[in-house]
């Protein structure tokens, strides 16, 4: 699968646009994520990954996602264009059953609060226009910087869980405790 699903939609925030990802992501994919060790050490294959592996996931499998659950991960770029420099969005862990928000972005992106607004946008996706009652996101224990970035988001600690074959510690919230924020945020069909 290689084109979008009907019915994907993009988001913009006060600085970024969550999109959905295309073929042509790949490269800045790659080299912003998948070949880092620094970034990769914190997601569930906890290594960098080679340019053919990235190429038999990207963007197929995110937007398998979409298809079959209605909603994933998007590619994140400035809001202006450019390259992307980050992907985040809800995916449904078929291992736990639960929703989660999912963040990463390339080094050169990190410490600027872009993880924090594209990880609230995606909540608010979630909860105003899937309609989930409850997202989780998952950290690795010494990954204190997304950790940082789920207590930014309102989110509490849950539990601690082995998911992906890690030890985790999980963070949740729900529709009733989640607080929108006041930035600007916009859906729109995808083009």
């Amino acid at each position: 699968m290689t084109e979008r699903p009907a019915g994907m939609r993009e988001v913009e925030t006060a600085r970024l646009l969550l999109r959905p990802p295309r073929a042509e992501d790949l490269g800045d994919w790659y080299r912003e994520i998948g070949s880092d060790p620094e970034v990769m050490r914190w997601l569930a294959t906890g290594q960098a990954i080679s340019r053919q592996e990235a190429a038999e996931r990207f963007p197929r499998r995110w937007l398998e996602l979409w298809e079959r659950d209605g909603y994933g991960a998007w590619a994140v770029t400035l809001r202006g264009g450019g390259p992307l420099i980050g992907q985040c969005g809800v995916r449904l862990v078929s291992e736990t059953g639960e929703t989660e928000v999912l963040y990463a972005f390339g080094r050169s992106h990190q410490g600027r609060g872009y993880a924090t607004e594209a990880a609230r946008a995606s909540l608010r996706f979630g909860f105003q226009e899937v309609g989930l009652e409850r997202i989780v996101a998952y950290a690795r224990r010494d990954n204190g910087r997304s950790i940082r970035v789920m207590e930014k988001l309102g989110m509490a600690f849950d539990r601690d869980d082995r998911v992906f074959d890690l030890d985790v510690v999980v963070y949740a919230t729900d529709r009733e405790r989640f607080h929108l924020g006041d930035g600007p945020y916009e859906v729109r069909p995808s083009p």
